[in-house]
């Protein structure tokens, strides 16, 4: 059996897909290469990606090809799991990479470390004259204790709501039935949020392993979508029935929690606010999202008090596009002030 699984999901991956995998094997000796399974998912690529992949394979017995119709990011990660036979798994996207004795350290890391959960650093690659590494601190905690200490370690640092930084166990995720939910947005966090209940320990080691590709900006994070506040709710009960289970209510770490879920909110607004969809399309969208937006989420945006549910909350209550800007100018930077405001009544600037 495998010690690790490396899970890469493919779209129109050209580009990027033999760095990617090329960062996988660097540095490695053949025992630790049979220590790996490469699953490349192509998610139905109409670009050179398959064929660039098929010669992959055929010179790395290590690596298996798999096709499948196009589902989303979430779908082919799903799918990649379902294929994984080690004892380990771990998620890098196609545009991303490993530092070069990445794997060589998880390799060794996953040999012998004591832990349900492996967290390691990220490098923020900007192009070749800026790089970032994010330093986290070096823990080996119960799941409570982590969680009870998340809030004082600010939390971002462990990028819990990414999967890219992670090792998990396969035999976890299988047992307990966890797969990553059909959203474009939040999937990760809801993923990680799940993994967490069913685990005991967690470790992490400040090392910046895996390189995340800030100038390939090609995703969709900033795509509009109309389903945003079905994704939304996705994440919040995946975190209530986390808070449930750890008996986690009324604590920092709730408070922590909920707060990251109602940026997320005020988030996808923006997104909504600053899309080229008609101001009546936008408005639409936004008064269904506030109506069915859990109570506990939508007191706290209205308590942020930020430029953008100002204008949304304003303008759905049909006050004048005057008394919003009046408003706004009261809180907000006039340069800020028209900018959004700019984009809610104009043609935005994302898709």
């Amino acid at each position: 059996m495998p010690l690790i699984s490396v899970i890469i999901p493919m779209y129109n991956a050209e580009a990027t897909i033999s760095r990617c995998v090329d960062s996988v094997f660097s540095k490695l000796s053949a025992e630790d290469r049979n220590q790996l399974e490469v699953l490349l998912i192509d998610d139905g690529s109409t670009d050179n990606t398959l064929a660039i992949c098929k010669e992959i394979a055929k010179n790395n017995q290590q690596v298996y090809l798999f096709k499948k119709e196009n589902g989303g990011v979430s779908s082919a990660r799903n799918y990649g799991i379902n294929k994984a036979s080690s004892k380990w798994l771990c998620f890098i996207d196609c545009d991303d990479w490993l530092s070069d004795e990445g794997m060589k350290t998880l390799i060794e890391q996953a040999s012998f470390v004591q832990t349900d959960l492996f967290i390691y650093s990220i490098t923020s690659y900007y192009g070749k004259a800026s790089v970032s590494i994010q330093n986290i601190s070096e823990i080996s905690l119960s799941t409570t204790e982590y969680l009870n200490q998340l809030p004082k370690m600010q939390g971002r640092e462990f990028f819990f709501c990414s999967v890219c930084n992670k090792l998990y166990k396969t035999a976890i995720i299988k047992e307990n039935q966890i797969s990553f939910c059909d959203i474009s947005y939040g999937e990760d966090f809801s993923f990680n949020i799940e993994y967490l209940r069913y685990i005991n320990s967690v470790s992490s080691l400040n090392q910046g392993i895996y390189f995340y590709d800030r100038t390939a900006q090609n995703s969709g994070v900033k795509i509009f979508r109309k389903n945003f506040d079905t994704m939304l709710h996705c994440m919040n009960k995946k975190l209530r029935a986390l808070i449930e289970h750890y008996h986690l209510e009324h604590t920092k770490t709730e408070e922590f929690f909920m707060k990251f879920v109602s940026s997320c909110w005020l988030y996808v607004t923006e997104i909504c606010l600053h899309s080229k969809l008609s101001i009546a399309e936008k408005k639409k969208c936004l008064m269904r999202w506030y109506n069915n937006a859990p109570k506990d989420i939508l007191e706290l945006v209205k308590k942020s008090h930020h430029e953008s549910n100002v204008i949304i909350s304003s303008y759905l209550k049909n006050k004048s596009l005057y008394w919003v800007i009046l408003l706004l100018q009261v809180k907000y930077n006039w340069k800020k002030t028209m900018t959004n405001v700019y984009y809610f009544f104009n043609k935005g600037r994302f898709q």
